[in-house]
């Protein structure tokens, strides 16, 4: 060892393929699994839970705002537009 304070795999300064390349997997597993409750009907059933006076109202609206956001940041645009459009036909 040099003295230097660097790890033995950053002394080798081997260039990072994994870097801004490779796709994230867990990323991927939420935008499939948010299509797919997106389309048997959660944001539906959650903006009508959402429109109503009830002791799950406050749990609905927060779930229905973390969904909305993450589709807007895990799927496509035309995709996220559709399904922030939808509750606001349904309140």
């Amino acid at each position: 060892m040099t003295g230097s304070s660097l790890s033995p795999l950053e002394e080798l300064e081997l260039p990072s393929r994994t870097i801004g390349k490779r796709p994230n997997l867990v990323n991927n597993f939420l935008a499939v699994m948010l299509s797919v409750f997106v389309e048997c009907g959660l944001i539906e059933a959650l903006s009508t839970l959402a429109g109503r006076q009830s002791s799950v109202t406050a749990k609905a609206t927060n779930l229905l705002g973390e969904l909305l956001h993450m589709s807007n940041t895990l799927l496509p645009h035309n995709q996220c537009a559709n399904i922030q459009v939808n509750p606001l036909e349904i309140i």
